[in-house]
């Protein structure tokens, strides 16, 4: 074949020859991109609240603050009949909140004594509630010392009132003597008792 027998073609197709087949050639090359993932929202679930020992003590001193005397009297009854095998100290607090608001002297030493005892345990069951018991503690010796001040000043008020009844009782007395004298040895002007001169004479 003859080379001069070709048909003359013009350099510019040559070169876009070139150019469309580089082009097919990088497409070739090229490795597609790997298609997105659809992103799921992941859900936190929410926080549950712990309720501790703590928790339910105070929820239990609340209220039982707002129980009668007569009540708490039974709650108390109840609470001494019962004997726990599990949640000793529990139970030992719950006694040492009614006998607080039993309020009487003898219900706060009592209650003072069981706290006493779970703040000298080395328990772990002691340990989660023993800053409560600390606290009420505290709050029960302010409040017997206040309750021994408010007997003592009764106790004053009534020594004051006997000693003010023994002066008005004496005080009657005296006039219960002045009105038993004479009328006419009493001066008109002031009551008071008159005796005659000694060499004064007597009128017959």
């Amino acid at each position: 074949m003859n080379i001069k027998s070709l048909p003359h073609r013009p350099l510019f197709s040559y070169l876009s020859g070139v150019c469309c087949l580089c082009t097919l050639l990088a497409a070739c090359n090229t490795v597609p991109a790997a298609p997105e993932r659809p992103t799921v929202a992941t859900r936190v679930p929410a926080e549950q609240s712990v309720t501790t020992e703590t928790d339910d003590l105070l929820a239990y001193y609340k209220k039982t603050r707002a129980l009668p005397q007569a009540e708490l009297a039974k709650l108390m009854a109840d609470l001494n009949a019962s004997t726990p095998s599990l949640k000793r100290h529990y139970h030992d607090m719950q006694k040492a909140i009614v006998l607080g608001f039993l309020r009487g002297n003898s219900d706060l030493l009592r209650a003072q004594v069981i706290l006493d005892g779970i703040l000298k345990s080395s328990e772990a069951e002691a340990e989660k509630i023993k800053p409560l018991a600390f606290l009420l503690s505290n709050n029960y010796g302010e409040w017997r010392r206040l309750d021994d001040n408010i007997e003592k000043q009764n106790q004053q008020v009534k020594e004051l009132q006997r000693r003010a009844e023994q002066l008005n009782q004496k005080l009657e007395d005296l006039k219960a003597i002045e009105r038993q004298l004479p009328s006419r040895s009493r001066n008109p002007s002031n009551g008071n008792l008159v005796l005659p001169p000694p060499n004064a004479e007597v009128k017959q």
